[in-house]
């Protein structure tokens, strides 16, 4: 049988590590470009400086097309702008300033430039009216009311009365809302809006003025136009008359008002003036009028009593400016005393109807302004007081505010140093507690000082232990009581019992030793034995005496208090008193 060839091998079978690899490489040559993008991607993302370049980029169109859709970026925006800006003035408003410096500058110019007009004005009408027969009447007038000689003037010779007023828009000058007074000749307000807007423009461009400047006042015979310029919008007013400069706040808060309500429709304005309707009612508000009487005066004849007759004007006017002279004269003198006198704070002082009224401040414990009037001989009804209360810190009214809160007793007086109360006399140290706790709740005083102050009670005390103490017992011949001791006891025993009863009364505790002595004769222990037998005696002594013995303490000093030498001295032989408490301080500052 022939031999069969062995059968043919199959390939080897791949590992799995390798087919990955495989997978891994197909995927690069067929994914290469995406995974570029996505790793592009990726870094943009995460990395904060790409980032943030890339919506710089596009940061400034998305906020003009935000910005160009609705107001909500604007609102977003609102809180951190301001906190922004508010931090920025706060850290260096030099360069705010710097830059509202060229709208600030004309603004003030401007406000300074009408103060005078109105100023000029109020001395032109002052000074025509100074010298005629109608105007002494006026300085009579004033004289009685207490009102200046000016404000009779304006307020005798203002007659005006506001006709028309027009709304108009800075732009476009186009006329947004018109109001008018009843039973008035109106005036086409397109008419008037197109002339306001041809003179300014003819203004501008012949003179060269800054355009942020405008017409304030067109005058055509009796009729006046006032202007008032607003950031949007101009308040336009026709009048009849003579007004005063008095009106023209009127305006601005009208105008401000106007700009505060339909600022957003006043700022989109493309010329639908539908909106401005409600604008009328705020027009309306300027619609005022101002009425005086009509008064004439008739021109004086020359004749042959002129002369005197400007004579005695001329007298009657001396002797009252004199007379106007000397009570202001008096007034001033009483305002000085006023601010003079402690505890009176004199803030203001004016004069109406023919009265002072002082406005300040006045202590409680300060003087009476009305009693310092009738000292200075001043009529009481002449003068009104608004005197608010405070504390003052004055060392005259600290003393006096501190005399009525502690109340010392006689013998005690109070001193004031800086703010360092300080009292000296004969009191008992509970006063002394009770002012010191007082004193420190003063306006003015953050110390109290009591090292003048003396207790009579602790006085009493201390002396009584003097008395005690410079008593001793004699014992001329061992132990036993004597006749020489018996005058000595007696006496011991009273002044004991005075010596308790003061130490009660400051509550002072106490204890009283009876010290036995002896001479040099004999050994020490002896000595010492015979010592403590003489404190035994003179203590019995005592208690028979109805001393309380109980707060008596007996000790033998022995010989060693006795005078030097071996021999015996009788003087040695004795009993002495210690009084065992310590001295009471003085009340502490």
């Amino acid at each position: 049988m022939a031999e069969q060839p062995p059968p043919a091998k199959s390939p080897p079978e791949r590992t799995a590590a390798e087919a990955a690899a495989a997978l891994e490489e197909l995927r690069g040559l067929l994914l290469a470009p995406e995974r570029a993008q996505l790793a592009e991607v990726r870094e943009t993302v995460y990395d904060p400086k790409l980032r943030a370049d890339s919506v710089s980029q596009v940061l400034p169109e998305a906020v003009r097309q935000s910005a160009g859709r609705d107001g909500r970026l604007g609102r977003a925006l609102a809180p951190t702008v301001e906190a922004a800006l508010r931090e920025s003035i706060q850290r260096n408003p030099g360069p705010l300033a710097e830059a509202i410096f060229p709208i600030i500058g004309p603004a003030i110019r401007k406000s300074i430039a009408a103060m005078f007009r109105e100023l000029t004005q109020s001395f032109n009408r002052t000074l025509e009216h100074s010298l005629s027969a109608r105007g002494w009447g006026w300085r009579l007038e004033a004289w009685q009311t207490g009102k200046s000689f000016a404000e009779v003037v304006l307020a005798r010779t203002l007659v005006y009365r506001v006709e028309q007023t027009f709304l108009i828009h800075n732009e476009t000058s186009v006329l947004l809302a018109e109001a008018h007074a009843a039973r008035t000749e109106t005036r086409d307000p397109d008419q008037v809006s197109a002339m306001l807007a041809a003179i300014q423009d003819f203004m501008r461009d012949s003179f060269r003025t800054d355009r942020r400047d405008g017409l304030n006042t067109v005058e055509f015979g009796d009729l006046l136009l006032w202007l008032e310029h607003g950031p949007r919008a101009t308040l336009v007013a026709a009048i009849r008359g003579q007004v005063a400069e008095t009106f023209r706040p009127i305006m601005q808060t009208v105008l401000e008002d106007i700009h505060g309500q339909f600022g957003e429709s006043l700022a989109t304005f493309g010329g639908d003036i539908g909106p401005f309707g409600a604008v009328v009612p705020e027009l309306e508000r300027c619609l005022v009028s101002e009425h005086g009487r009509a008064e004439t005066s008739k021109p004086v004849r020359p004749g042959n009593n002129t002369r005197l007759w400007w004579g005695l004007a001329g007298l009657l006017l001396t002797v009252w400016a004199g007379w106007r002279w000397w009570e202001s004269h008096r007034w001033g003198q009483f305002r000085v005393e006023l601010a003079r006198t402690p505890g009176l704070v004199l803030t203001g002082a004016e004069r109406d109807s023919g009265q002072w009224h002082y406005h300040g401040l006045r202590d409680p414990l300060a003087d009476s302004p009305e009693e310092l009037l009738g000292r200075l001989g001043r009529p009481t009804n002449g003068a009104v007081f608004h005197l608010a209360p405070f504390w003052s810190l004055e060392p005259e009214l600290v003393l006096r505010r501190a005399a009525q809160r502690l109340q010392p007793p006689a013998g005690v007086t109070l001193h004031l140093a800086g703010e360092t109360l300080r009292a000296q006399g004969v009191v008992s140290a509970t006063w002394v507690s009770a002012a010191r706790a007082a004193a420190m709740a003063l306006p003015g005083v953050t110390r109290f000082d009591a090292d003048g102050v003396v207790d009579p009670a602790r006085e009493t005390f201390v002396e009584a232990r003097q008395r005690v103490e410079a008593l001793s017992i004699p014992f001329p011949q061992g132990s036993a009581i004597t006749a020489a001791a018996v005058g000595p006891l007696d006496q011991l025993a009273v002044e004991l019992r005075q010596l308790w009863a003061a130490a009660a009364a400051i509550r002072q505790p106490v204890v009283v030793e009876l010290l036995g002595h002896t001479d040099r004769v004999g050994t020490v222990e002896s000595n010492l034995r015979e010592g403590l037998l003489r404190a035994e005696a003179a203590a019995a002594a005592l208690g028979a005496r109805g001393v309380r013995t109980n707060l008596i303490r007996l000790l033998s000093r022995g010989e060693a208090d006795a005078t030097a030498g071996d021999k015996p001295v009788v003087t040695d032989r004795r009993v002495t008193v210690r009084v065992l408490a310590p001295d009471p301080a003085p009340v502490a500052p």
